[in-house]
């Protein structure tokens, strides 16, 4: 067994033992807090799974993560820790997907095409959201490649400015007095991303993320710029002097991230919402953070954390809504697995020796021969 056999192994034994840890602690807290423990965590565990509406809201709240985590995998692999994503996810379909609802003289041919009208107006939004996303997400390594300025603090403050601008939008352009709500009016039927499983808000927008996550992983580990993207995010001084442009890769791959997060955007809300209205909608940037994190910055690995993060939140909701126990509950066990999955040291002792160990029996076997 070579050394790098056994570092993989002993970071799979930390990322169970992180997730258990911190499933253990929420039992106990349940223990302590709920007035019937045992009904408690039975909707936990099973609720999830007791009808198909709520097995499609854990599909449902999988769709967005796969892209956005892509492309905080993307950031996190090329050592950007820029959380601008967040920012492409709401406004890309801001600025996309309105259009259809201001001009909607002009697309409404699209409504005589049939499915092909809606191929084709699906098709525009995604380039287009594409297109916004990697602008947006290219603005703070172009501040930090220009200026010198933090990329973290950069996106955050742009993130707030387009949250604002998100309610704007809704309130003084897209308000539709009809409906009652901050929101715009309906989205035409052509408009709208096909729906799998009736009775859900399940869509084809699934297949996109799942797409996506496999593209990610040939950008990442089979082309030029993946593997000049993961040397800057190892040793950025080593990469330098290695001839490659540490600013141009990271520009490149900040546009990719927002793209991808921009595509999730506009694919999000054509496939769950029936109205434009984002307001409330944030976070998902850092929840892209935690399924990267979870599925140790491996594209192809970031559906299984998707689908457990979706597993978690329904089953939360369902425990909340049925029993004594508070819905922040989830939030509490995701901190812990992050603060879990962060500690390096959890095990450091134990690969140590194990990797010793093996140098030793390799020596010996050397001396046998």
């Amino acid at each position: 067994m070579t050394n790098k056999q056994i570092e993989r192994r002993f970071e799979a034994i930390r990322l169970v033992a992180s997730v258990a840890i911190a499933v253990v602690l929420c039992f106990i807290i349940i223990l302590f807090i709920s007035d019937n423990p045992l009904k408690a965590l039975r909707y936990l565990v099973v609720g999830p799974f007791t009808s198909l509406n709520r097995f499609g809201q854990i599909i449902e709240k999988v769709q967005p993560l796969l892209l956005t985590g892509c492309a905080m995998n993307l950031m996190i692999l090329a050592g950007n820790f820029s959380m601008i994503p967040e920012g492409c996810f709401l406004l890309a379909p801001c600025l996309t997907v309105p259009v259809v609802i201001i001009n909607e003289k002009i697309f409404g041919g699209l409504a005589n095409l049939g499915e092909f009208g809606r191929i084709i107006w699906v098709t525009c939004s995604i380039i287009c959201g594409g297109i916004i996303g990697a602008i947006i997400g290219s603005i703070p390594s172009l501040i930090k490649r220009k200026w010198g300025c933090d990329e973290v603090i950069t996106s955050i403050m742009l993130n707030a400015m387009i949250v604002q601008f998100d309610d704007w939008m809704v309130k003084r352009v897209l308000y539709d007095e009809a409906s009652g709500l901050s929101a715009s009016k309906p989205y035409p039927e052509y408009a709208k991303v096909t729906r799998l499983i009736y009775g859900t808000r399940v869509s084809t927008a699934i297949f996109v993320g799942l797409v996506f996550c496999f593209v990610t992983y040939l950008i990442v580990y089979h082309t030029k710029l993946g593997f000049e993207a993961r040397l800057v995010g190892l040793n950025p001084s080593f990469a330098k002097y290695s001839g490659i442009s540490v600013a141009k890769t990271g520009l490149l791959i900040a546009g990719l991230a927002g793209a991808f997060a921009g595509i999730g955007g506009v694919i999000h809300t054509l496939g769950y919402n029936e109205r434009f209205n984002w307001v409330a909608e944030t976070g998902f940037g850092n929840d892209g953070i935690f399924v990267g994190i979870l599925a140790k910055n491996n594209p192809l690995l970031l559906p299984i954390s998707a689908f457990a993060l979706g597993y978690l939140r329904v089953g939360a909701e369902t425990m909340g809504n049925n029993t004594d126990v508070p819905l922040e509950l989830i939030q509490v066990m995701t901190s812990l697995i992050i603060m879990m999955l962060a500690a390096d040291q959890l095990f450091s002792g134990a690969k140590h020796r194990a990797i010793v160990n093996n140098a030793k029996r390799l020596e010996a076997a050397k001396e046998e021969k």
